[in-house]
């Protein structure tokens, strides 16, 4: 069995008045205005008489050649060694894309002509946009993909033939383009900065302020991260003489707290406030110095790890106020939609929720390099109003101890 594709080249729209006889049903007819009835006129027409299938055609007309184009997936190649892979047995070719232009009155233009060309997989549902004067660009679904790319292709058609110059104009196909791979972005828990500063303590023999001590570091702290060392000479209150050296070593905890051995203390992790009280007073006229160590967030961004698993249903389209082509598909990839915020513009959070589906797309200049999306981002990537989102903020709020973000997914 074998199927075909054809169109229609004649669309005639009739327009009939609704007369009006004065009965109820005629008078609501008529309070109505017109009715629109299309007729098809002529008969249909065969594009394609290959072997094998013939599916997914679309139709346009180039108002400025006076032509029409039809691009469908073709299989009459199927199984054949393929053009990308020739050596390798294993591989075989199986749905290619192909083209022709037709006439007004629905006759070829030219022969039909191969876009791709036994490529190994199947190239499927295939998507055509015109820049008048210019080219066509096609897309379509491609089997083969990875991790980082690919299941969608693109390329141009060029020299487009007016219905005069049939016999001699030769249509130009550009090397299919695969869609490459853009990745999600995060903030990152482990993106720091580190720091170093001492703070000292001098023995005054008052028996208070020379046990306290502290700084205020560069804001804003990496919670888990802050080390304080030294050794002091602690003050005999018995003999009014030296003590044994007493080490100080103490981490904050996370929350706030330091705590360990010689010492303890407090850590405002936004401010960078630190203080420390010792164990032990220094003893008199002697200068004890502490050293602390800890990282600052730097609030800096990461790739996520995730990998593409498919793309589907890619369309074509030209937007002649930009001058520009885009492509947009269905897109899946192994992770769910995601927010990752800076909470208090702080510390780094992600979260996953919602599915694994996205829209993605590709802006492409008249020239076919890819334009920059309105992130900035000059490659394929999904739909999503942050790098570091797919869900759209609605809102966000902040209390003393609390923030709270509200998200569209």
């Amino acid at each position: 069995m074998r199927n075909v594709v054809k169109i229609i080249v004649l669309l005639l729209i009739s327009v009939s008045l609704l007369s009006c006889s004065g009965s109820q049903y005629n008078d609501q007819a008529a309070a109505s205005g017109k009715g629109v009835v299309a007729k098809l006129v002529g008969g249909e027409v065969q594009v394609s008489v290959a072997s094998d299938d013939q599916q997914n055609p679309q139709v346009m007309y180039l108002s400025d050649k006076g032509i029409y184009f039809v691009v469908w997936e073709d299989w009459r190649n199927r199984n054949q060694s393929t053009t990308d892979f020739p050596a390798d047995a294993a591989k075989f070719a199986g749905a290619d894309i192909w083209g022709q232009f037709i006439n007004p009155d629905g006759t070829s233009c030219g022969t039909a002509f191969a876009i791709t060309n036994k490529l190994a997989g199947n190239q499927t549902a295939p998507s055509a946009a015109y820049r008048p004067g210019d080219k066509i660009l096609v897309a379509w679904q491609d089997a083969s993909g990875s991790a980082t790319g690919g299941y969608v292709r693109y390329a141009s058609i060029i020299s487009i033939p007016l219905t005069t110059s049939c016999s001699t104009a030769v249509p130009v196909v550009s090397a299919p383009v695969q869609v490459g791979f853009t990745h999600f972005e995060q903030y990152d828990p482990n993106a720091t900065t580190p720091g170093t500063t001492t703070f000292t303590i001098v023995g005054d023999g008052t028996g208070g302020t020379d046990v306290t001590g502290g700084a205020v570091l560069t804001p804003y702290i990496q919670p888990r991260s802050i080390t304080i060392t030294g050794t002091y000479p602690a003050e005999d209150t018995n003999s009014l003489t030296s003590g044994p050296p007493t080490p100080v070593n103490i981490q904050d905890d996370g929350l706030g707290k330091l705590i360990g051995s010689g010492a303890s203390g407090t850590i405002n992790y936004m401010t960078g406030k630190l203080d420390v009280t010792l164990i032990n007073e220094v003893d008199t006229g002697a200068t004890a110095t502490f050293t602390i160590n800890y990282n600052t967030l730097s609030g800096t961004t990461t790739q996520m790890p995730e990998t593409l698993l498919s793309r589907k249903s890619p369309k074509a389209n030209y937007d002649a106020g930009k001058d520009q082509f885009s492509l947009t598909w269905v897109e899946s990839r192994n992770v769910n939609s995601y927010a990752s915020v800076l909470c208090f513009g702080v510390a780094p959070f992600t979260w996953v929720t919602g599915d694994s589906t996205f829209l993605g797309y590709l802006y492409l200049s008249p020239s076919l390099t890819p334009k920059a999306n309105p992130l900035a981002i000059v490659a394929p990537d999904v739909m999503r109003s942050e790098r570091t989102s797919t869900m759209k903020l609605v809102a966000t709020s902040r209390a003393a101890t609390e923030e709270t973000y509200l998200y569209d997914f």
